[in-house]
């Protein structure tokens, strides 16, 4: 096993979030950032090398590869939007641009921050909605196909089944008394049919 705490320049991450695999055997990952680091994204080679790929993300959250390999997609949850980002034949990334702003395609009058990220075959992005009540399925023209409601205050990392026909999730609750005291933090994992299954 390997343990990996910086990239090839000698910059260690802050805050390692998410990560997604291309078809290479390489993997991007992000890295969120804090209050003084704005968030990036690294990409590891098939061979072992880590470099920066992209920077300057309010909070860089979950990624996900487009199925022909021609994209990636990141959440930028401090910004509330998706970016997305023309992937080249080594790895790197071409300039950021804005995919989509939630709150233009959603429910009006919440506020939605986007956390994990999933595609299925066909393009389709799932976005977990750490604050907005469930998770959304967006086209890949940027268009809203649904929005779905699930149970809790907060939802983040989703999977979609091997046969397409159900979304995994997990759902995560507030600190009750206010003290963020981590004995009293709890979770959930849902799991509800495909609102685009196949």
């Amino acid at each position: 096993m390997q343990t990996i705490s910086g990239d090839e320049a000698g910059h260690l991450f802050d805050g390692p979030n998410d990560l997604a695999v291309d078809a290479k055997g390489g993997v991007y990952f992000s890295a969120s950032g804090s209050d003084k680091v704005l968030g990036k994204v690294y990409y590891r080679t098939a061979g072992g090398q880590v470099r920066e790929v992209a920077g300057n993300i309010d909070y860089a959250n979950g990624l996900v590869v487009s199925p022909n390999g021609k994209s990636l997609y990141v959440a930028e949850s401090s910004s509330h939007r998706l970016l997305v980002f023309a992937i080249s034949a080594d790895g790197s990334l071409g300039p950021q641009r804005e995919f989509v702003k939630l709150g233009d395609i959603l429910t009006a009058g919440r506020t939605y921050t986007p956390d994990g990220v999933r595609v299925d075959r066909r393009g389709r992005l799932f976005v977990g909605l750490y604050d907005g009540g469930g998770f959304a399925v967006i086209n890949s023209d940027g268009k809203l196909f649904q929005q779905v409601e699930v149970p809790g205050p907060h939802h983040a990392n989703l999977a979609i089944s091997p046969d397409g026909k159900y979304v995994y999730g997990t759902t995560a609750y507030d600190d009750p008394s206010g003290r963020d005291d981590p004995a009293e933090r709890r979770g959930e994992l849902y799991r509800v049919p495909n609102p685009v299954g196949d």
